[in-house]
C-alpha cells in the first residue's frame, strides 16, 4: 500500500540520510499520489544536498514550471 511504501522510504532515509536515491523514491511516491507539496519539498531537499541531481531537477520542473516574466512573455523570449 501507499502508506507502507512511504514508511519504507522514510526508514531507508533514516538509516542512510545521505543516499539521495531513497529521497528520490520518496518524492516520486508523493508525486504519483498527487501530493505535490510533499514531492516539491522532497525534491528541494535533494537539491540542497546535491545541486546537480538531474532527476530532482526534472521532477521539480515538472511540478513547478519556470514562471516567465511579463516582458519575456510579451517579447516571446
Amino acid at each position: 500500500s501507499f502508506n507502507r511504501a512511504i514508511e519504507a522510504a522514510q526508514r531507508a532515509i533514516t538509516i542512510d540520510p545521505y543516499n539521495s536515491d531513497y529521497r528520490l523514491v520518496l518524492a516520486e511516491l508523493y508525486e504519483s499520489a498527487g501530493i505535490s507539496s510533499m514531492a516539491i519539498k522532497t525534491y528541494e531537499e535533494i537539491l540542497r544536498w546535491d545541486a546537480t541531481n538531474d532527476k530532482a531537477k526534472a521532477g521539480l520542473e515538472t511540478l513547478q514550471p519556470t514562471k516567465k516574466s511579463f516582458f519575456s512573455r510579451l517579447f516571446k523570449k
